[in-house]
């Protein structure tokens, strides 16, 4: 291996943070994984001496238990990958390479100019004898921590998860990080839905009180039964979850789905970690909003029910008695153990014309919006960001459809490959409301139908 980099004027200087496990520049956290900072703080701890791959090894995992999947090659990975983010940031500072010695980071000048170009991140303490220096306002997450800091910046505690979190968690997911205040003394906790990198740990709602220390941890693990007596696979996901202020207090709600077969369902949580299943739906639930209804405080969710293999949308109380989605379709999608009551309302969007011909199960209703006076259930179209988005009142109410986009460029790719024998501007789908399946405890099933806001396609051709 060949030498490289170093000799550049300075542009600016990077911040390592080894508590927390995260590096910066300039103030700017730098998209880092676990095993890619690992390698960084050894190369940092013995800098300027090189470090051989085996020595990286062993400094990076000092407890010995280093992953089954991290070996030489992971080390070379991330070497290259710090080059890179290197060279983008400072250019300063380098990984240098040489045969049979290893690695070792290198600046220009003195081996004792090191902290020109990289120190250690140093955070403002809450004093020892004043553990609530001030109220939790913000908590940040990396793979491995979760810190809390108050209002002036002072960090007031950090914790280690028990595995480090997938790294698309953090990236995507601003609903795994909330602070809730359960008993409205001011002073929130910290409520994190963990997913770890490693499979064989569940999904974990884990809530840190004010202070840092782990008050409760609630797995993602419903008592369902299969309606056989069968147990369902230990694969359960956290969806979605949600704080809900009620007359009774906050509550959270926890929509849940399992990544090795069919069942979906909404946990009630309540301020200590309690749980029960307040809605066992026959498929995933994706989403959970709030609404009022004439007083009432309610929970609208979404998602897919297999028994009709269409996605779906549903209404309940938060007071009423547990719900299970309605009867009808295939009975293979039922609970042994089910709770008993019905939701309010429960409505199944169609199989519209692209999912047909990309021959799709059906589109998942993966996610909600609010404003002040509608409710809007985002249902896949097809790929690449192609979906419907369906225009409730808080109620369910059906007011009106409309493409995303990105539908007018997946209709048209279908139409040029002769998939579709009709340009969308003319588009039949388009041309009458899409109907719906609507169940409520009154009527049982009955046929509704949602109608188009418009078709600008058409009205652009005209």
């Amino acid at each position: 291996m060949e030498g490289s980099g170093g000799g550049l004027e300075e542009q600016g200087q990077f911040e390592i943070d080894l508590d927390l496990q995260c590096l910066y520049h300039d103030g700017t956290l730098i998209d880092l994984d676990a095993t890619e900072f690992r390698v960084l703080r050894a190369l940092y701890e013995v800098s300027p001496a090189y470090l051989s791959i085996s020595n990286i090894l062993e400094r990076a995992w000092e407890s010995g238990d280093t992953p089954r999947f991290v070996d030489s090659n992971n080390v070379h990975q991330s070497v290259a990958k710090l080059r890179r983010i290197l060279a983008v940031y400072n250019r300063s500072i380098s990984i240098e390479s040489k045969r049979h010695r290893g690695y070792r980071l290198a600046w220009p000048g003195k081996d004792s100019d090191r902290d020109r170009f990289i120190t250690p991140k140093l955070h403002k303490i809450a004093p020892r004898e004043t553990p609530q220096a001030g109220p939790l306002s913000h908590v940040e997450l990396t793979e491995t921590h979760v810190a809390g800091f108050d209002l002036s910046g002072a960090r007031l505690w950090s914790y280690r998860f028990p595995s480090p979190l997938r790294r698309s968690i953090i990236d995507r997911d601003e609903w795994r990080v909330q602070l809730v205040d359960f008993h409205d003394t001011g002073n929130p906790g910290a409520l994190i839905t963990a997913r770890f990198s490693d499979a064989r740990k569940p999904d974990s709602i884990i809530f840190l009180k004010p202070t840092g220390e782990v008050a409760w941890i609630l797995d993602a693990s419903p008592d369902l039964i299969d309606y056989d007596g069968g147990i369902f696979p230990r694969a359960w996901t956290f969806r979605h979850v949600i704080p809900y202020r009620t007359p009774q207090g906050i509550l959270v709600w926890a929509a849940l789905a399992n990544d090795a077969g069919w069942p979906g369902c909404v946990l009630r949580i309540d301020s200590v970690g309690n749980a029960i299943t307040h809605f066992a739906n026959g498929g995933f639930v994706e989403w959970l909003c709030p609404v009022t209804i004439k007083g009432t405080e309610c929970l609208v969710v979404c998602g897919e029910n297999n028994a009709f293999d269409l996605p779906f949308v549903a209404i309940f109380g938060v007071n009423d008695v547990p719900c299970c989605s309605p009867p009808g379709g295939r009975p293979r999608y039922r609970y042994r153990n089910g709770p008993t009551g019905f939701p309010r309302k429960y409505i199944l969007f169609p199989k519209t014309e692209v999912i047909e011909v990309l021959a799709r199960p059906y589109g998942h209703a993966n996610r909600m919006d609010q404003s002040e006076d509608n409710l809007i259930v985002q249902v896949e179209a097809a790929d690449l960001g192609a979906y419907f988005r369906y225009h409730f009142a808080p109620s369910l109410e059906p007011k009106y459809v409309f493409p995303s986009g990105n539908y007018e460029f997946v209709h048209r790719e279908l139409e040029r490959t002769n998939r579709l024998d009709h340009r969308l501007a003319d588009c039949p789908e388009l041309a009458q409301p899409l109907p719906l399946r609507i169940w409520t405890p009154q009527d049982g099933w009955h046929d509704g139908a949602i109608r188009w806001r418009d078709n600008p396609w058409r009205e652009a051709s005209e």
